[in-house]
């Protein structure tokens, strides 16, 4: 097969897990090419609108889909839902663009898509390369923090009121401009719990970061936190509290929960995205 992968950026999350996923498909023996759009924009002035020179094409976000008019199968990636009213435009958004197949991370965002009326959703899981990710030691000062695009879907700020009521830091790191990795680690040293206060996120990634980090993460019920996080709270400062609390007093008893064996590695996912392009390309 010859098989088209779009990113709307050559760094951040999803070029970190389209990238080994597309060296994966090539060791399978697909020619795979795996380019990035640019997010103000497309930059690839080399490609055609059509796309009949590949067999499947595969949108990891909506976003680059709308540059080009690709004659083959493709797939979709929805890494997340968005509040409303933003979500009834990707809603619209996909019903335009009609993809063959919509890939979802979690099973969150499959229901989701499912009560909105698409149920041509394939669900494989995010993963990722874990080798780079070092297991800190816990900081010397008992902090949380938050990372990702600032926007009113991730809640920050209930992050950032649960440790006020506890009278602890609360460190940040934003998506823009993106952060190396080296950036990215400082964060994690820095904070002894992630905690994630979104009901619209597919992964998250930096969660699952943590934990290879050796941190642990508070989290609302939502993405793949469900199969990973130690300590659920109902996304009010105050159960937020009482949950990092509880985490905290782990910390202490050095009982910390920590489920790196849970994440998926890129090995387990080969196999469904190989049996998604096949079906596609068949």
């Amino acid at each position: 097969m010859k098989i088209l992968m779009l990113t709307d950026y050559d760094a951040g999350g999803t070029w970190n897990i389209a990238t080994p996923v597309a060296e994966e498909v090539r060791l399978a023996g697909h020619e795979v090419t795996l380019r990035a759009t640019g997010k103000d924009g497309c930059d690839i002035k080399d490609l055609p609108k059509h796309l009949e020179a590949w067999d499947v094409v595969h949108f990891w976000n909506i976003r680059t889909r709308r540059y080009f008019d690709p004659a083959p199968p493709s797939v979709l990636t929805i890494h997340h839902l968005l509040a409303p009213p933003q979500d009834n435009a990707q809603y619209d958004a996909l019903r335009s663009f009609a993809p063959e197949a919509i890939h979802v991370v979690d099973r969150f965002t499959q229901h989701g898509l499912g009560r909105a009326g698409f149920t041509n959703v394939v669900h494989i899981p995010q993963a990722f390369r874990h080798e780079k990710w070092e297991h800190l030691p816990p900081p010397e000062e008992f902090a949380i923090g938050y990372m990702g695009d600032a926007g009113s879907d991730k809640r920050f700020e209930v992050v950032e009121g649960i440790a006020k009521k506890l009278g602890i830091p609360c460190h940040s790191l934003l998506s823009a401009p993106w952060k190396s990795d080296a950036a990215v680690m400082d964060f994690y040293r820095k904070i002894s719990v992630y905690v994630v206060a979104s009901f619209c996120d597919g992964g998250p990634l930096p969660a699952q970061e943590a934990y290879l980090c050796g941190r642990p993460v508070v989290s609302t019920r939502v993405g793949m936190m469900e199969d990973v996080a130690c300590e659920f709270f109902d996304g009010s400062v105050e159960d937020g509290a009482r949950a990092v609390a509880q985490v905290r007093e782990d910390y202490e008893l050095e009982s910390i929960c920590c489920f790196e064996e849970a994440l998926p590695t890129v090995g387990d996912v080969i196999p469904d995205y190989l049996a998604l392009y096949e079906r596609l390309a068949a």
